[in-house]
């Protein structure tokens, strides 16, 4: 006969990790976009790195998978997404946002300058997507014309000019392709197909 209750640690414990695990997953696709989160380094699908500091407070609103990444200097962060076919791509950003955050920080896409933030502002106006955390985030979209050739994305931020005494924040970074026009006349055809046969129909 043996002891269960002696199981319970180790059973507990490979349940904290698998909760550790799902929790840090790296890149995501969620609702037809893909998440590139700050709390991994590596991924088949992509990376991320910086030069921020530590993590943001815990009692923090906003951020993707409980996490973010700050400075009050001049760090950056940088996601890479690997793998991507060639296009036009649409870029949304997440942060937590309070008081002492930047209200210029400075997002360039593909080396390109793309968009300055408030981050003392919510994100709004773009996606709003579920974490692995099962908490909604709100992105904010930072161009909706990254180009793409050699399947890779670059996303860089950094603290805007004159405000090194407060916070930028980098969290999580999400994309998805932008359809050809020859594609939104395809889906506009097929629509207009669909129309005339439930008129023939009645």
């Amino acid at each position: 006969y043996m002891n269960n209750t002696s199981k319970l640690p180790s059973l507990l414990l490979a349940g904290i990790l698998t909760t550790a695990i799902t929790a840090q997953a790296a890149i995501v696709t969620v609702d037809g976009w893909t998440v590139n989160d700050d709390s991994f380094t590596d991924d088949a699908a992509g990376t991320y790195s910086d030069t921020m500091g530590g993590n943001a407070s815990s009692g923090d609103v906003g951020h993707w998978n409980g996490t973010s990444r700050y400075t009050l200097d001049t760090g950056t962060a940088t996601w890479t997404f690997l793998g991507l076919a060639d296009g036009e791509y649409e870029v949304a950003a997440s942060w937590s946002y309070s008081g002492n955050r930047a209200t210029d920080v400075a997002y360039t896409v593909q080396g390109v300058t793309a968009s300055a933030v408030n981050q003392q502002a919510e994100a709004s106006g773009g996606p709003v997507l579920t974490d692995p955390l099962s908490t909604e985030i709100n992105f904010q979209t930072i161009t909706s014309t990254a180009l793409v050739s050699g399947g890779t994305l670059t996303v860089t931020v950094a603290n805007g000019p004159g405000t090194f005494i407060v916070d930028a924040i980098s969290d999580a970074i999400a994309i998805r392709a932008v359809p050809e026009p020859g594609s939104y006349a395809l889906i506009g055809g097929l629509l207009a197909l669909c129309s005339v046969m439930t008129r023939r129909r009645r």
